[in-house]
């Protein structure tokens, strides 16, 4: 949460120290070369540890909050864009799950907060004359990254995503062997497991009360016979079929990751048909609505978006107006595809649906998905020649 008015005046009041997560400027940083990198260096050395918030319009002496000086030489958004267009240019991987906030003041102006989170998209580093810095924050200072450091920190990006790969093979192989609490119909199933990488590098539960008091939000499709309940895992939400079955079913994981499982095929003529156009849809529609909710819930750096289909094998998919084909096996497992910036990501989420929907028609012979125009970048409402 950012920090009040209150809080900051008690920051002078009690003559508050510094610390790994919190630092006082009196001043914002100026427009020429050196402020910029300087505080590209402050950002980026907090996301590569804890996090924290820098507060200008508070002097510090001695590494202690001393005198409350409001911000009036620069209005709050031009000072944010500034500042946001400094950490684009300055800092790779951009995408810092970076905040500004406005504390207005008595008398007039301001103290902006810059509320950094620990990335779990990094290390970040930044870029200064062609050369590459890599920075973390300690409790007393702004160091380079030693060689350990930035291997582990590296390592542990790697790790989440490996912890990620075992997690979902888990959960496929739970519901192709109709292993889970709930019952789907038999039949092919479309898997999508849409995940924050934070959710796999450090601890951070969601409140499930929340979730399920807004359990609608985390579904597409009918949601007029929706049954939510807490489970273990969070909260598990029913769309059912009958008194024993189900046709569609949300998970929502206490780390933030959301699964949807779903029947995606009908019988007809004693085939087992795949409907592509109720697929696409679908896909679309689950992809931008989980990714919503991870934004939501707070979290704003990377995040992987996984699709797979079970029970398809000898199932039969219309890829072209002319052309049906079959898959050659029972589970497509498809790969992963990594959003480096949920927000960014919410804005374009057919860049992601795509993608995965290529992967996916590649897997019934075909280049790419004929429902995608990639020169105009959108979606078609029927099959394409």
């Amino acid at each position: 949460m950012p920090y009040t008015l209150e809080e900051v005046q008690q920051f002078v009041i009690d003559s508050a120290n510094e610390s790994q997560t919190l630092e006082f400027k009196q001043r914002l940083p100026l427009k020429d070369h050196d402020a910029r990198a300087e505080f590209a260096k402050d950002v980026s050395a907090m996301a590569n540890a804890e996090g924290g918030s820098i507060l200008y319009g508070i002097a510090e002496a001695k590494g202690c909050a001393s005198a409350l000086h409001p911000i009036t030489d620069e209005a709050f958004d031009h000072a944010r864009r500034r500042l946001q267009q400094t950490l684009s240019s300055a800092v790779e991987p951009a995408a810092l799950p970076v905040t500004f906030h406005e504390i207005r003041c008595d008398n007039g102006g301001y103290v902006l907060e810059v509320q950094v989170e620990r990335s779990a998209g990094g290390p970040h580093r930044v870029i200064e004359d062609g050369r590459s810095h890599f920075y973390v924050r300690t409790p007393t200072q702004v160091t380079s990254m030693r060689y350990d450091e930035l291997r582990e920190a590296f390592n542990a990006s790697e790790r989440a995503a490996d912890r990620f790969r075992r997690w979902r093979q888990q959960l496929d192989d739970m519901v192709y062997s109709d292993a889970t609490r709930w019952t789907l119909c038999p039949g092919p199933k479309a898997v999508l497991l849409v995940a924050p990488m934070e959710a796999f590098q450090r601890r951070r539960l969601l409140d499930m009360r929340q979730v399920h008091a807004a359990f609608r939000t985390y579904c597409f499709g009918d949601t007029s016979r929706l049954r939510p309940t807490f489970n273990l895992d969070g909260v598990s939400i029913r769309y059912p079929l009958d008194k024993e079955t189900d046709h569609r079913h949300i998970q929502v994981f206490r780390n933030g990751a959301i699964q949807s499982c779903w029947m995606i095929g009908s019988y007809l003529n004693d085939k087992n048909i795949l409907p592509s156009q109720v697929i696409v849809n679908d896909i679309r529609d689950a992809i931008r609505l989980h990714l919503r909710r991870l934004l939501d819930n707070g979290f704003t750096g990377p995040a992987i978006v996984a699709l797979s289909l079970v029970r398809v094998e000898n199932s039969e998919m219309a890829v072209s107006r002319h052309t049906t084909r079959a898959t050659d096996r029972d589970y497509l497992d498809l790969p992963e595809f990594v959003v480096d910036d949920i927000p960014a990501a919410v804005e374009n989420v057919d860049i992601v649906a795509h993608s995965l929907l290529d992967m996916l028609w590649q897997c019934f012979g075909e280049p790419n998905c004929s429902y995608y125009d990639p020169d105009t970048g959108e979606f078609f409402k029927e099959l394409r020649q």
